[in-house]
């Protein structure tokens, strides 16, 4: 827990927007790496374009989803205030800003919309997991009090927290499970496709995310707002929405192939 990287001199390096950047960075790399090997028929230039457009629907979707429910700011003039400054974003707002941007760019484009969100999603994954790293070493999307005794060796205490109780260490566990399902779908990237459907990697993405979101948001202890209080989160709700959706295309695509 490192909240800033490098501090030398007037030359400060805040570990957060490091590790978003990393993540930016490493999300685009990989969205090209797998058009290349899997969708040579794309151009870069498209691609490119596609990359830009999600990743700024991605920001202001990420900005304004905690804007409205994380700090309860709901003026025009006063969002566009915070829209303006730098903030806490959420994982949900982004992922929901960059998919509505990427698929307004690629119907203009008349570009295969499946093909491309199978490496888009696969990508902002990647992206999820250098950005979770980031938030464990701010302290940022902290988990639940621990308050065994002896206090378990994977406890962490976060420096820069007032209260210096340890916790659980929520966001490397969601670190993990973006590496995973990264890894574990990149490996079965083809074989999805092929016996399936182009599409199916997308799908496999947000329903396995979408699952684990919504029991890692009870290992959570940061004040995230309620949905239904107290037995539904914003982020649990969206989650059930999410899968409910990807059920509902995997049908649909799997009856359409038949």
């Amino acid at each position: 827990m490192q909240p800033i990287l490098i501090e030398w001199g007037a030359l400060i390096i805040p570990a957060w927007h490091t590790f978003f950047a990393l993540g930016a960075i490493s999300a685009y790399f990989f969205l090209i790496f797998l058009s290349k090997k899997h969708l040579s028929q794309l151009l870069e230039r498209d691609l490119n374009r596609l990359f830009i457009y999600s990743y700024l629907g991605g920001y202001f979707g990420a900005r304004l989803f905690s804007i409205y429910v994380d700090q309860g700011v709901y003026t025009p003039l006063e969002v566009l205030k915070e829209l303006a400054s730098l903030g806490p974003m959420t994982f949900y707002g982004g992922m929901m800003g960059a998919f509505f941007s990427g698929l307004v760019y690629s119907m203009r484009r008349k570009l295969p919309i499946a093909d491309l969100a199978d490496v888009s999603f696969l990508s902002g994954m990647l992206g999820l997991f250098f950005g979770r790293i980031g938030c464990f070493l701010n302290g940022d999307d902290y988990g639940i009090p621990i308050f065994e005794n002896p206090i378990p060796w994977w406890a962490v205490t976060f420096p820069n927290h007032t209260d210096q109780i340890p916790r659980v260490p929520v966001q490397l566990i969601e670190a993990a499970a973006a590496g995973i399902i990264v890894l574990g779908l990149s490996l079965s990237f083809v074989k999805l496709r092929k016996n399936l459907f182009p599409g199916m990697v997308a799908l496999g993405v947000v329903s396995s995310y979408s699952v684990i979101r919504f029991f890692l948001e009870y290992l959570r202890g940061d004040p995230r707002g309620w949905l239904i209080e107290p037995i539904l989160s914003p982020s649990q709700g969206i989650s059930v929405l999410v899968l409910t959706v990807a059920v509902f295309f995997f049908a649909f695509s799997l009856k359409k192939q038949h």
